[in-house]
């Protein structure tokens, strides 16, 4: 997928690579192999995969590409405990039942748990306004706020616009949430994007800040998904974010894929690995997923191997959920 970026107020092209696939008459060759090296041989400057698992990894390090990573950490900040493990456990073959059987109980435990004084998964109400904002508004936002970037998307609203209905269409991951946070002066302090999974894990795919506001940014966002009845929230790691992270006993951790680029820009290069871009899953892999539905009502019944999932010798079928090919078994 092509995405316009700008360095130093620069355009350059870069390309999101995700689903790579293969006839299941020619697994037996170097397929594969070759659909990554002509990806990366093309016209873009920027490569960038970031839901890339080990096998992965090792295929673009062969390529002459490198590991991003401080692109490859996340945080976690949970709300209610006994939901939120619940719903890790249902996500087990055979658990559902139980997990199900388990959701009163857990919820009980969790309202007990809110109502201990200084217990640290609780979080305030903010007493700034939440604003649902317009796409332009949105575009406004971006554009200006990542200018501080050495790095940065190229935003511009039919693409934005496309992107954000495309991401409303995923609705396992739970409602699509935007907001716009003001400081004091009303002017613009920050924003946020993310998936509203209730009882379950919401899915962080952008946020910004205003200099001195990531604290007022992040007591919004966690306020909004406890309210929406988030159990936990997970999202990439802004390095500009992680003093504010710490105070509100969030942890870091590896979600075990890696964010993977390759270049033939120095600076681009220089920019990631010094933190130095704004590179969000906004951009990333995360709107490309192939759901089950897109094949199933096209009729598909070809079994196909997603470059990236597993060896050459291990197939995947059209009949079953279809993953994304830099994302790990």
């Amino acid at each position: 997928m092509p995405q316009p970026m700008l360095i130093r107020e620069k355009p350059i092209l870069a390309a999101v690579s995700s689903q790579f696939i293969v006839d299941p008459s020619r697994r037996s060759t170097m397929a594969g192999l070759q659909l990554l090296k002509t990806f990366l041989s093309g016209p873009q400057e920027l490569s960038i995969a970031d839901e890339a698992s080990e096998y992965s990894r090792k295929l673009w390090n062969g390529f002459g590409g490198s590991t991003a990573f401080l692109q490859s950490i996340y945080w976690a900040r949970i709300f209610r405990p006994a939901q939120f493990l619940i719903s890790r456990l249902g996500k087990r073959r055979g658990a559902t039942t139980m997990s199900r059987a388990a959701g009163p109980i857990c919820r009980i435990a969790d309202a007990i748990a809110a109502a201990v004084p200084g217990n640290p998964f609780t979080t305030g109400p903010p007493v700034e306004h939440i604003e649902e904002p317009t796409p332009e508004m949105l575009l406004a936002c971006m554009s200006e706020v990542s200018r501080k970037w050495t790095l940065r998307p190229a935003y511009e609203r039919r693409s934005l616009v496309r992107l954000l209905a495309t991401l409303e269409q995923r609705k396992e991951q739970g409602p699509l949430r935007k907001g716009i946070v003001r400081n004091t002066r009303n002017g613009i302090a920050g924003w946020y994007i993310y998936h509203a999974k209730q009882g379950g894990l919401g899915e962080v795919l952008q946020i910004g800040a205003e200099e001195s506001s990531h604290g007022r940014v992040l007591n919004h966002l966690f306020f909004d998904a406890w309210h929406h009845g988030v159990a936990a929230l997970s999202g990439r790691l802004e390095p500009e974010f992680m003093d504010e992270l710490r105070k509100r006993h969030c942890l870091l951790h590896h979600r075990g894929y890696w964010t993977l680029v390759h270049s033939r820009n120095p600076d681009a290069l220089q920019a990631i690995r010094c933190g130095d871009a704004f590179l969000t899953r906004l951009e990333g892999e995360w709107c490309m997923h192939f759901q089950k539905s897109m094949f199933d009502s096209a009729g598909i019944e070809k079994e196909m191997w997603a470059v990236g999932t597993a060896p050459a010798s291990k197939l995947m079928s059209a009949s079953s959920p279809v993953r994304t090919c830099n994302r790990p078994t």
